[in-house]
């Protein structure tokens, strides 16, 4: 999530971090990360991201709150 505000032009660190594990990855497998900025203002950038497998099981998910310096 600190990775997509970068690239979307955001000088941001990360405060808070919340990650919901529902499934294993396999070794070897490929997974589809996908990530969102779903707020932001003067300070804050608030991002969400889910992680999946090929067929679609979700891995992971988490939200985060980075601050703008």
């Amino acid at each position: 999530m600190a990775k997509l505000a970068y690239e979307l032009g955001y000088n941001a660190i990360t405060a808070k971090l919340n990650i919901r594990f529902k499934n294993p990855a396999r070794v070897g497998g490929k997974l589809t990360v996908r990530g969102e900025i779903t707020g932001a203002n003067r300070r804050l950038v608030l991002a969400k991201a889910s992680i999946r497998r090929e067929d679609g099981t979700l891995i992971a998910e988490g939200d985060s709150t980075l601050v703008r310096q």
